[in-house]
């Protein structure tokens, strides 16, 4: 039988304790939470939610057993060997563990039940008012409208802190849960080794130890309570906030619909910012006062320690912690400045928010004060992140600071780590509370925008043309740049672009009636047509594009510079380009490869369809589209087929047996080439005896073509070979036709 050291049993409920107590510590802010699984559900447990009146009972009978241990506090009990059982501490321990684990649950249970009567409050109220309406008399003050979108704004992100605060508390439940299933595991493992024990020497100690786990067991499972006290009460908060925020969603609606914006109503709200700022110039007097004073007693520390011969690391820690204070009071007399001139536009923008309710301004100011405050917007957003970067900043300089004077014994390094530690927290607090007003600042003026936005939209046809006709005025005469001292306006850019597309269009348009209707007339072939007519196209563009700058009085200058950037590019990263445009207007010009010509290129043989500036277009008898740049057809070996007549031969082998005569083979072979239609009799087709084979005689049968396109060639191999089959068959001679050789032309093409 294996047997449980004592000091074992004990380490484990010692441990167990510690890690209640370490839990209860971070209960409230659930600093353990990023310990947990990220997406792990709350768990169920065994363990029933006690009511109040049941912990109370609880906590007064651990009360009376820790006062009669009391007394008993020195005694100990020992086994026969010496080895420790039990003693009255460890009882103490257990009891005082018990009693801090069901205070939490007390503490539990008494929010749950003001929750809830909250809870219960908050729907009584949300339900009077569906029922009888705003309590308020009307008409509803403009203010009362801007707390409740005030108070709405503050709920909307409460909501979002319980919403996230619920996730936690169900991962702290899941970890006591796992935490109960492990002491219960070596609990009954304990007692089973008990139960089985053989020895009575060991009967105390294993005794002592189920006492032990059991302990350890029942602290677990009055964890679980309170894990599953703080998720509900985490929930209800979420509730109570959810009907809070309801009821003030249909308030606000309710109440706005009957709201008065009165001139009583801006006095009391310019009353309360004038009120705010004398507070604030007030603090910026005591700001400048302190910060006076903290130099002042920066000297004289400083000198004080040089006078004690203080070792210079603490002379430097004492002038970087004097340096952290200037920094916060600097701060905050630069953020106490900012509220006042943030409180001054708040109380022009008040003024202007009372005439706009009131009518009583122009379309002008509130686009004017429309555009301020957008302005004001992204001031406040540069601020704060410049905030919360600073806050960040500084929590981790502090973190820095207390972890560096962790093991350090010196007082005056202690003392001066303390101070620059109080600093820095000071610092953040300025920040966080600047933070904080710009968040209510930006919540304002967001609003007041919205409402300008609203009053900006036109209210009837005349309105928005007037103003739709002064914008488009303003926008068309801007002067965007002079050139030789002549000014090219948003306008004349319009016009230029509007020309030159329209240049584009017209010469498209006269090159295609020059290549499709005259050029024909004249004798000129397909392919030629096309190259006069893309050459036409060019000089057109250029020409009407050159007309346009003069029409809207445009100097060529101001587009010199670009000039110069294409010969760069082209110089410098365009030579591709460069050169296969020049390749194209060689091959218009000099027409090697035209419109319609069938060539080979690589191995692909295909009918041109398009000559274009940069590539020439074919398509195969597969009917694919293949892209061949213009330089490829002058620096590589191309065929073309029909570049000075469509005429080619192409070849047909026969295979005839041995009892046949070559005059009868020739004869036969003739005639099945001049049945077909599409072989030429002249050139006359031609048969050549090639050679014996051991059974056999091979021919070659070669006529001509006038090729019109890709497929004629097969065709009219296929039709051949048809034929010749037909006229062996006659004569009871089987001919064994072999592949016939690739189509070539009569002479040669390439190109």
């Amino acid at each position: 039988m294996r047997l449980i050291p004592l000091s074992h049993t004990k380490s484990r409920l010692f441990v167990a304790a510690c890690t209640c107590a370490f839990v209860a510590c971070f209960l409230f802010d659930g600093s353990l939470a990023p310990i947990l699984a990220a997406d792990a559900p709350p768990a169920k447990s065994s363990a029933s939610t006690s009511s109040l009146e049941d912990v109370l009972a609880k906590r007064k009978d651990i009360a009376g057993q820790v006062d009669a241990l009391g007394a008993q506090s020195g005694e100990h009990a020992a086994s026969a060997d010496g080895v420790e059982v039990s003693t009255t501490e460890d009882e103490l321990e257990f009891l005082q563990t018990l009693d801090g684990v069901y205070a939490q649950q007390q503490v539990r249970l008494e929010q749950q039940q003001e929750l809830q009567a909250e809870l219960k409050k908050s729907e009584a109220d949300l339900e009077a008012f569906r029922k009888f309406g705003p309590t308020e008399a009307k008409p509803y003050s403009f203010l009362l409208l801007e707390d409740l979108r005030d108070e709405l704004a503050a709920a909307e992100d409460h909501d979002d802190a319980f919403n996230a605060d619920i996730k936690p508390a169900g991962q702290l439940l899941q970890a006591a849960q796992s935490h109960f299933d492990q002491a219960e595991k070596d609990r009954r493992r304990v007692q089973e080794e008990l139960a089985e024990n053989k020895n009575t020497e060991h009967t105390s100690m294993l005794t002592a130890a189920l006492q032990l786990a059991q302990r350890g067991s029942q602290i677990a499972k009055e964890l679980i309570v309170v894990r599953r006290l703080e998720v509900d009460v985490r929930s209800l908060r979420r509730d109570v906030g959810a009907v809070r925020k309801t009821h003030l969603v249909e308030k606000i609606d309710s109440i706005g619909k009957n709201v008065r914006f009165t001139r009583q109503d801006v006095q009391d709200r310019l009353k309360d910012l004038t009120t705010s700022a004398a507070d604030l110039e007030a603090k910026v007097k005591a700001a400048h006062a302190h910060f006076r004073q903290s130099e002042s007693e920066q000297i004289t520390a400083v000198k004080l320690l040089h006078d004690q011969n203080a070792p210079q690391a603490t002379i430097d820690l004492a002038g970087e912690s004097w340096r952290v204070a200037r920094d916060a009071l600097q701060l905050e007399l630069s953020l106490l400045n900012e509220r006042l001139a943030d409180n001054k536009r708040l109380h022009h923008y008040w003024e202007c928010r009372f005439a706009v309710e009131s009518s009583a301004a122009k379309p002008t100011e509130i686009e004017e004060w429309s555009e301020s405050l957008g302005d004001m917007l992204d001031e406040i957003s540069d601020n704060e992140r410049s905030l919360e970067q600073r806050i960040e900043t500084t929590r981790i300089e502090q973190a820095k600071l207390v972890e560096r004077m962790r093991d350090n014994e010196d007082p005056a390094v202690k003392q001066w780590g303390d101070f620059q530690c109080a600093q820095w927290q000071r610092l953040r607090e300025v920040c966080e509370t600047h933070l904080v007003q710009l968040k209510v600042n930006k919540r304002w003026s967001g609003r007041f925008r919205e409402e300008l936005q609203a009053k900006l939209q036109p209210q009837h046809a005349q309105s928005w043309w007037t103003l739709a006709d002064e914008q488009a005025i303003s926008i068309w005469s801007y002067e965007v740049v002079t050139v030789n001292d002549l000014p090219i306006t948003v306008g004349k850019i319009v016009s230029l672009v509007v020309y030159l597309v329209l240049s584009i269009l017209s010469a498209k348009v006269l090159s295609r009636l020059l290549g499709r209707r005259l050029l024909p007339r004249l004798g000129l072939n397909e392919g030629a047509s096309h190259a006069v007519q893309a050459i036409a196209f060019y000089s057109l563009a250029v020409l009407f594009g050159v007309l346009s700058f003069q029409v809207v009085h445009v100097p060529l200058a101001a587009f010199a510079f670009l000039g110069g950037a294409v010969a760069i590019a082209i110089g410098f990263g365009s030579q591709d380009i460069a050169n296969n445009f020049m390749s194209g207007i060689i091959i218009l010009a000099e027409q090697p490869i035209r419109v319609g010509d069938i060539v080979v290129v690589d191995g692909v043989q295909g009918t041109v369809n398009h000559i274009g500036p940069r590539s020439t277009r074919l398509k195969t008898d597969s009917n694919h589209e293949l892209i061949v740049p213009n330089s490829k057809l002058l620096s590589d070996k191309v065929t073309n087929l029909t570049l000075s007549d469509s005429l080619i031969q192409t070849t047909v082998t026969v295979t005839l047996p041995l009892k046949m005569t070559v005059r009868e083979a020739k004869q036969l072979l003739l005639s099945a080439a001049l049945s077909q239609s599409m072989v030429l009799h002249k050139p006359i087709p031609i048969v050549l005896f090639k050679q014996f084979g051991a059974s056999s005689m091979d021919f070659e049968l070669h006529f001509w073509l006038q090729l019109e396109d890709e497929m004629q060639a097969a065709i009219a191999q296929s039709e051949v070979r048809e034929a010749i089959n037909d006229l062996f068959l006659q004569h009871d001679a089987q001919p064994a036709i072999d592949n016939v050789s690739s189509a070539l032309p009569n002479r040669s093409k390439a190109a």
